[in-house]
């Protein structure tokens, strides 16, 4: 057989110029380094920095396709299979760090201080992030550019879009986006049995906020006989309460209505579940998040918008 010495970085030169012409000065991505690395490995006697040995003879003449590592393999799969890992994969894990970091400083700002944020979904020069305060939800995006993110302009919650400031958010907050807030729960992914067990464990520990949490995720996970399932536990353990456990669910809200697109009864002045709104001085509805909050200072919520698509 006939001996060949093969220098790595000429091979990735050679697929450089290829892709980006013999002028340019991009670089090959992440993903185009691993698969040429991987190609590499399974034919090589000898690898060391600078070059990689390897032999061609008529046997294996023809036949120089490459395994790669299991360990990389594994670990490139779980990355693809995610969009946390998608986005890692097209920014840089530093680049989509920062862009989370930034919206939970400019959210905590804005007087959400217990804030969840996961990424929903990213495109070729955008990573949306979701971020919830526990009740409701928004949808941010989030551009990159030069590996940094661009601090967001915009938000969006239920179709409907309003400045990424604190009265955009509020406002936004307000529109109830139930399937943003299903995005940042922890546990957004479980399986549906998964979650039955975590809405049946909730309820036995009297931790209703959970299992409402828990519930709402189950109701976006697409599985309609898992959500019927687990409503059905969750209301057979409101059913089991000691009364004094059920005083709290009484409100005083005027305009209580049903919503297709919610369990729960709403108030008509906030949108949101009666259990997540309170009363203030003056009998105004507010939201509940609101109440222990400085800024708060009164108000009511008694217009309407009506918002056609």
């Amino acid at each position: 057989g006939k001996n060949f010495q093969v220098s790595i970085d000429t091979i990735l030169n050679v697929i450089k110029t290829a892709k980006h012409g013999i002028s340019s000065d991009q670089s090959l991505s992440d993903v185009e380094r691993i698969v040429v690395k991987a190609e590499l490995n399974k034919k090589a006697e000898n690898y060391n920095h600078e070059s990689m040995f390897f032999e061609i003879n008529e046997k294996t003449a023809g036949d120089v396709r490459l395994i790669a590592d299991a360990e990389d393999v594994q670990s490139f799969a779980d990355k693809l299979g995610s969009t946390k890992g998608v986005a890692e994969i097209t920014f840089g894990k530093k680049a989509v760090d920062a862009g989370k970091i930034m919206i939970r400083q400019a959210m905590q700002s804005f007087g959400h201080k217990n804030v969840q944020i996961a990424i929903s979904d990213v495109s070729t020069d955008t990573v949306f992030y979701s971020a919830s305060n526990g009740i409701s939800g928004i949808k941010v995006p989030v551009k990159f550019a030069n590996e940094l993110p661009i601090p967001p302009s915009i938000a969006l919650a239920n179709g409907v879009v309003e400045s990424f400031d604190e009265a955009g958010v509020d406002k936004l907050l307000n529109e109830g986006d139930l399937k943003q807030a299903a995005l940042t729960s922890t546990f957004y992914g479980s399986k549906p049995n998964e979650l039955i067990e975590a809405i049946k464990v909730a309820m036995a520990e009297q931790n209703y906020s959970k299992a409402e949490e828990v519930l709402n995720v189950l109701a976006n996970s697409g599985d309609n006989k898992a959500y019927q399932f687990g409503f059905s536990t969750y209301m057979a353990g409101l059913n089991s309460k000691p009364v004094e456990k059920t005083a709290s669910a009484i409100h005083k809200c005027a305009m209580q209505i049903k919503s297709p697109n919610s369990i729960h009864t709403l108030c008509g002045h906030t949108n949101l579940p009666l259990s997540k709104v309170y009363q203030d001085a003056n009998g105004d509805c507010l939201p509940l998040y609101r109440q222990n909050s400085e800024e708060t200072t009164g108000g009511s919520f008694l217009d309407s918008r009506i918002y056609i698509g």
